[in-house]
C-alpha cells in the first residue's frame, strides 16, 4: 500500500491506523443499522422475509445439490427447469467459493450479514484510498471517507438487496480510472463484478469503457488497447456461462421498465417513498412520480447537500467541469496535475440518462414519454430497475465535492465544514439507522407458519414439494415451504426467482395436476393445494386422502 503523507503521523503505522477507524466506523454504522446478531452465519431467521429469503434459499438450494453444468445451475429450485446463483441474487462469488466446503458448515449458514458489513467498510476503504490521491491531512480524508459509509443509496439496499451494496465495486473503477490501470486489473474487477450483480457489471464497463478511452486518446495505441478489450470479452464471456447467466428457464428481459426509474430530483429527495423506511427530519422533499422509483433513490443528505454549496461557492476548480478539455488532449496529463475527469463524466451523464429511462420525470409530473421501438425497448428492459444506472454520477458528484471542499478551503475551514456536514448527515439519517433496525429486529422474531410437526415428518419422507396455485399467488406463500423443501433437500416449485419463465412452470404444475385427476399421484411428493375449491375435480378416493394442517390441504406421500 502506497504510504500518503501527513505531517505528525508517523509513516509506519499511519495507514493502519487509519484503516482501523475505518472499521471501527463501519462497524458502529452495521450495528446501528442491522445489529450484530446478524452476524452470526448460523442465525438466518432473519433472512426469511421478501427478497432476502430467496437470496438465503437460492444458496442453501445451491449448496445441497451436487455439481452441475454450469457450475451455478439450481436444479431443484423452482422446477422443472430450477434455475442459477445469478438469478437468486445469492452473490455468486461468495457461493462458488464456500459450496466445496458446504459440508463442514453449518446446515442453516448465511454469509449475507458478514457481505454487508464488508460493503460498509470498504466503501469507507476505497473512498479512503480514492481521497489520498487529492490530500495528504489525515483527519480530512478520514471524515471525507466517512461520507462514502453514510451514503444513503448504500443504506437503502439493505433492506434485502444485499448484492447490490457493493458500491465499492463503482469506487474501485473510479480508482482504476484515475491511477491509470491496465488490462489485468480491469479484468480482475470486472470479473468481481460479474459474479456479485450484473447491474454492477454494467456499470464498471462503462467506467472501464471510460478509462479505455482515455488511454487510448493519450497514447494512440490501438493494438494493446484492442488485444485489452478483446481480453475483457474472452474472460467475461465464459465466466457468465458458468456462473448461470444463460440457464435455462431464464429470460433477459422483464416487466417494470420506466415504472422502476430515477426522478430527475433523485438527489434531493430524502425519502425512501414509505413510512416503514424512515423520514428524513429535516425536510420532507418533493414528490415522485411513480412507486417502484425507489430504486433510483440517489439522495445526497443534508449534510453532502451543504457542502455542494459551499464547493459552488468556490467555482470549482477547472479540471473537474473541464468544458474546454472533454477529451484529453494527446499525450500524458502533466505531473503533479489532476486527471480529466473528461470520459469518466461522460460516461456517468450516460448512465444517468438511461437511469431516468423513457419515461423522464420531474418530482410526480412526466415531462416526456418516448415511444421506442419494441426491439430497443424489449434490451432496455433487460436491467428494468433503470433508476440504479444512476449510482455511478452520484459517487462522481460525491467525490467531487468533497476534493473541492478539500482543495479550495485552508485545512481549518475544511475541517470545520467536514465536520458540520457529517454530523448533520448522520443526524438526518438516523431515523432510517432505527427504521431498519427494527425491521431487521421484526424479521428475527418471526416464526414459520407450518406448525404442525407432520410437515417435517412428511419432508424426511418425500423427495418433492409441490404447491398447486397460480405462479402470482406460490410467490405471495412460498417462503415457509421453500425452506421446507431446503431443509430435507426436496425439489419444489415453491419460489421467487429472477427472470422466471412463468409459462414453462405452470405447464408443468398442469402435467401434475393432471396425473392427479387420474388416480396416479407421484407417492414421493407433497401436495399442497391452498384452494380447496381446487380440490372438487380430484377422485373421491384421493379427496379423502386429503389433510389439512396450518390453513392447507395435503395429499401426503405415499398418501
Amino acid at each position: 500500500m502506497t504510504v500518503c503523507n501527513a505531517r505528525g503521523w508517523p509513516a509506519v503505522w499511519r495507514p493502519p491506523l487509519e484503516i482501523l477507524l475505518l472499521l471501527m466506523g463501519g462497524l458502529v454504522l452495521y450495528e446501528q443499522s442491522f445489529g450484530l446478531s446478524s452476524l452470526d452465519p448460523r442465525n438466518t431467521a432473519w433472512m426469511l422475509q421478501g427478497d432476502p429469503a430467496q437470496h438465503y434459499l437460492g444458496w442453501q438450494f445451491f449448496r445441497n445439490e451436487p455439481w452441475q453444468w454450469p457450475p451455478g445451475r439450481i436444479s431443484t429450485f423452482g422446477l422443472p427447469l430450477g434455475t442459477s446463483i445469478v438469478f437468486t441474487d445469492s452473490i455468486p462469488l461468495l457461493a462458488l467459493l464456500l459450496k466445496p466446503v458446504s459440508a463442514h458448515l453449518p446446515g442453516e449458514f448465511q454469509y449475507f450479514g458478514l457481505w454487508m458489513l464488508a460493503c460498509y467498510i470498504l466503501n469507507g476503504l476505497v473512498a479512503w484510498k480514492l481521497l489520498c490521491q487529492f490530500t495528504q491531512r489525515v483527519s480530512l480524508r478520514l471524515l471525507a471517507s466517512l461520507f462514502f459509509m453514510l451514503s444513503p443509496p448504500l443504506l437503502m439496499r439493505g433492506y434485502g438487496h444485499e448484492a447490490l451494496m457493493a458500491h465499492a465495486l463503482l469506487l474501485l473503477g473510479f480508482l482504476g480510472y484515475i491511477r491509470n490501470w491496465k488490462g489485468s486489473a480491469w479484468g480482475f474487477l470486472l470479473a468481481i463484478a460479474a459474479l456479485t450483480h450484473a447491474y454492477l457489471l454494467l456499470m464498471l464497463l462503462g467506467i472501464w469503457a471510460a478509462s479505455l478511452a482515455r488511454r487510448l486518446q493519450c497514447s494512440r495505441s490501438w493494438p494493446s488497447h484492442l488485444k485489452e478489450a478483446l481480453g475483457i470479452i474472452a474472460l467475461l464471456a465464459p465466466l457468465m456461462y458458468l456462473a448461470g447467466y444463460f440457464v435455462p428457464g431464464t429470460g433477459a428481459a422483464a416487466e417494470g421498465y420506466g415504472f422502476f426509474s430515477m426522478n430527475m430530483l433523485a438527489l434531493v429527495q430524502p425519502n425512501f417513498l414509505e413510512p416503514r423506511f424512515g423520514y428524513s427530519p429535516i425536510w420532507s422533499g418533493p414528490p415522485v412520480a411513480t412507486g417502484g422509483q425507489y430504486e433510483g433513490y440517489l439522495y445526497l443528505g443534508a449534510g453532502m447537500l451543504i457542502l455542494s454549496l459551499a464547493a459552488l461557492v468556490t467555482k470549482l476548480p477547472g479540471w473537474i467541469f473541464p468544458l474546454s478539455r472533454w477529451i484529453e488532449p494527446p499525450g500524458a496529463p502533466e505531473v503533479g496535475q489532476p486527471p480529466s475527469l473528461g470520459w469518466l463524466l461522460l460516461v456517468c451523464l450516460l448512465f444517468w440518462c438511461l437511469a431516468l429511462s423513457s419515461q423522464v420525470t420531474l418530482g410526480a409530473h412526466t415531462l416526456i414519454t418516448l415511444d421506442l421501438p419494441h426491439t430497443l425497448h424489449k434490451l432496455l428492459s433487460i436491467f428494468r430497475a433503470s433508476g440504479r444506472l444512476g449510482w455511478p454520477i452520484y459517487y462522481l458528484l460525491m467525490l467531487i465535492i468533497l476534493i473541492a471542499v478539500l482543495q479550495r478551503y485552508k485545512p481549518a475551514a475544511a475541517l470545520a465544514l467536514l465536520l458540520s456536514a457529517l454530523i448533520i448527515q448522520y443526524i438526518e439519517l438516523q431515523p432510517k439507522h432505527r427504521a431498519l433496525h427494527q425491521s431487521i429486529e421484526q424479521r428475527h422474531r418471526a416464526s414459520t407458519p407450518l406448525a404442525s410437526p407432520d410437515w417435517q415428518s412428511w419432508g424426511a419422507r418425500a423427495r418433492k414439494l409441490l404447491i398447486f396455485a397460480p405462479e402470482n399467488q406460490i410467490e405471495s406463500i412460498y417462503i415457509p415451504f421453500a425452506t421446507l423443501a431446503a431443509q430435507h433437500r426436496l425439489a419444489t416449485n415453491a419460489s421467487h426467482t429472477a427472470r422466471a419463465q412463468a409459462g414453462d412452470r405452470q405447464a408443468y404444475l398442469q402435467a401434475e395436476w393432471n396425473k392427479l385427476e387420474q388416480g396416479a399421484p407421484d407417492p414421493t411428493t407433497i401436495h399442497v393445494f391452498p384452494d380447496a375449491d381446487k380440490l372438487r375435480a380430484l377422485p373421491a378416493a384421493l379427496r379423502q386422502q386429503i389433510q389439512t394442517r396450518d390453513g392447507y390441504h395435503i395429499l401426503a406421500p405415499g398418501g
